[in-house]
């Protein structure tokens, strides 16, 4: 690893290269209050062509950084170009940093089924990149084929930015319970997958070696949903409460405007 502190302002920010569908502004403001703190996170990955520093890897870290007015960021440099980064991006944040969500995903693999370095990789090695499933990167290119809106496996029909916020109880509702179908639908497919793995396999078509394990998956996906089902409980509440309020206030101000035209009666007669 070649490690060193480079001048934020000389990082190269692109879309190619940042692949969630959007930046978690929370987050950046809690990686800001961590580093002011004191706390000290990993490098950025960085791709240099000799004239520009391309970011890989680490666009919450950077803006963190950049947020607080830092002039420097630790950096893993590696020698390459704008491409060499956009591949090494499509494999990032799989298994560190925030948890990519159904619209991550589903841009990152649609960004990755159209870079031209990947129009000659099969679906299960983009998948293999990507850190998806086989059916997933399927279900996508099927869409991009077609040139129409489908529903895809583990995405949104339209990727829908993190939370941010600003948003309404209704609209976090939203997104959690088609969150939560999502994962259904991908175990659902994963178990049709395994199926006929296993077929295929009994039949002499599939060597051993190619069995992709869709049982694991399926149990982390099935943690997943217990994850989303305790959260879309909480939003549900948060919601009610919210609504709630939301009409009494509605109440109280048709109770004012009623009182208040009342006074204003009162005071033309006098």
């Amino acid at each position: 690893m070649n490690i060193k502190a480079i001048k934020i302002k000389d990082v190269a920010l692109s879309e190619e290269t940042q692949q969630r569908a959007s930046i978690d502004l929370d987050l950046v403001s809690e990686y800001s209050e961590s580093i002011k703190c004191g706390d000290k996170f990993p490098p950025i990955t960085v791709f240099f062509d000799s004239a520009q520093y391309w970011i890989a890897d680490g666009h919450h870290r950077y803006h963190a950084y950049k947020d607080i007015g830092n002039a420097d960021i630790d950096a893993d440099i590696h020698d390459g170009t704008k491409d060499d980064a956009i591949m090494f991006s499509f494999g990032v944040n799989g298994s560190h940093g925030k948890r990519l969500t159904n619209a991550d995903k589903y841009k990152n693999v649609k960004k990755a089924l159209s870079f031209h370095r990947t129009k000659d990789m099969s679906e299960r090695e983009i998948a293999r990149i990507c850190q998806v499933t086989h059916p997933f990167v399927s279900k996508i290119k099927k869409e991009i084929s077609n040139k129409s809106v489908v529903t895809v496996t583990t995405s949104p029909i339209k990727p829908k930015p993190a939370l941010v916020a600003g948003k309404t109880e209704d609209e976090k509702y939203d997104q959690k319970e088609h969150e939560l179908q999502e994962a259904n639908d991908t175990i659902k497919d994963l178990s049709e997958e395994n199926t006929k793995l296993r077929d295929a396999i009994a039949s002499g078509q599939l060597p051993d070696v190619e069995i992709i394990p869709t049982e694991q998956i399926m149990v982390e996906l099935r943690k997943q949903i217990k994850t989303l089902e305790v959260e879309l409980d909480a939003v549900k509440l948060s919601r009610d409460t919210y609504q709630r309020e939301n009409a009494e206030l509605k109440n109280q101000c048709e109770m004012q405007a009623r009182q208040l035209k009342k006074l204003g009666g009162w005071n033309a007669k006098s």
